[in-house]
């Protein structure tokens, strides 16, 4: 078993010998944004510390007055901060791409704190030595997808690179949630240094008192009968949408799932998710494709789910493709 941290210029080493590319320098924007991707498949609750009042300005790109832009490194918002110039709890929501604010205020700056993937000082992720094959596997799969895109690629390879990332993916899965005494102190060590981060805060600021959202809706009374969209989170961040299809087996599965009506969801409807996995909607009963999901900038995220129908129980399934952390998330679903 592999213990301890390794370098990006450490994997960058083993693509190069995996791939025979040698010159990689283009590509490595690129490059970052699969780890953080294929870390959070491997192991959301991984190499995690708490970046404590960061300051954004607006027309620096990443803030406008009333949204953030989510950053790279971004994993969920620490819910306490400081209230006089931070993000409380009910005073904002998520999309996919952004925390927008819903407290009535117009900013020109914003001081938030998130909890974020380890970055070394040239923003380059820190990795896991563990981690390192199946990285390689995600980002030679990935780099392989873009010549099957141009239809420059080989079928029967691609799948051999995906069942290899797979795999892969599963032995780090394994030795995160099995670790050695060695690995475990690693461990220790990682949580130690995120832990003094944390510890800067102090009783003063810490939010005592949080803005309640401004953005309100008309529900409507929910209909006794009729289609109704239910909604979930998959406490197991293994699981996608095989596992929730074989879950099901009899319209049970649905009773004690959360549920409004589409009326509502047409209007919008903001979520909270209190863990980390992939969230599921089901829409019951319905036809095969009557249904699409934005997020609170009217952006179609319906592409950022897999789907199936189940003809059983005439419902659309949707579970998203990518895990969601701690957050409160604004959908709507329009019918087509």
């Amino acid at each position: 078993m592999n213990n301890g941290l390794a370098s990006f210029d450490n994997l960058i080493a083993a693509v190069q010998d995996e791939t025979g590319i040698t010159n990689l320098r283009n590509h490595l924007p690129m490059v970052r944004r699969l780890v953080n991707r294929a870390e959070n498949e491997i192991n959301p609750y991984g190499t995690l510390l708490i970046k404590k009042k960061m300051i954004h300005y607006v027309g620096n790109g990443t803030f406008d007055g009333r949204s953030i832009k989510k950053p790279e490194d971004f994993v969920s918002i620490d819910e306490v901060g400081c209230c006089e110039d931070g993000l409380c709890k009910g005073s904002y929501y998520e999309t996919v791409s952004h925390i927008v604010l819903c407290d009535g205020k117009e900013r020109t700056k914003i001081v938030w704190t998130y909890w974020a993937m380890q970055h070394d000082g040239n923003g380059n992720p820190i990795i896991s030595v563990n981690h390192i094959e199946a990285l390689v596997a995600f980002i030679t799969l990935k780099l392989y997808s873009q010549r099957m895109f141009i239809n420059k690629g080989n079928a029967n390879l691609f799948v051999e690179y995906k069942r290899e990332w797979e795999n892969r993916c599963m032995e780090s899965r394994g030795e995160d949630f099995m670790p050695g005494t060695d690995q475990l102190d690693w461990v220790f060590q990682v949580n130690k240094w995120a832990s003094l981060h944390f510890e800067n805060y102090t009783t003063y600021d810490r939010c005592l008192s949080c803005h309640s959202c401004l953005i309100t809706i008309e529900e409507p009374e929910e209909p006794i009968e009729g289609t109704m969209i239910y909604y979930w989170q998959l406490t197991n961040t293994q699981d996608k949408i095989e596992e929730v299809v074989a879950s099901i087996t009899d319209d049970s599965f649905f009773d004690d799932k959360e549920s409004r009506s589409p009326q509502i969801f047409e209007q919008g409807h903001i979520i909270s998710y209190s863990a980390i996995g992939r969230i599921c909607f089901a829409v019951k009963p319905s036809e095969i494709d009557s249904y699409s999901i934005t997020d609170a900038l009217n952006n179609d995220v319906t592409d950022e789910f897999d789907k199936q129908y189940l003809p059983d129980y005439e419902t659309i399934l949707f579970v998203s493709k990518n895990h969601y952390s701690h957050s409160n998330i604004y959908f709507k679903f329009k019918k087509q």
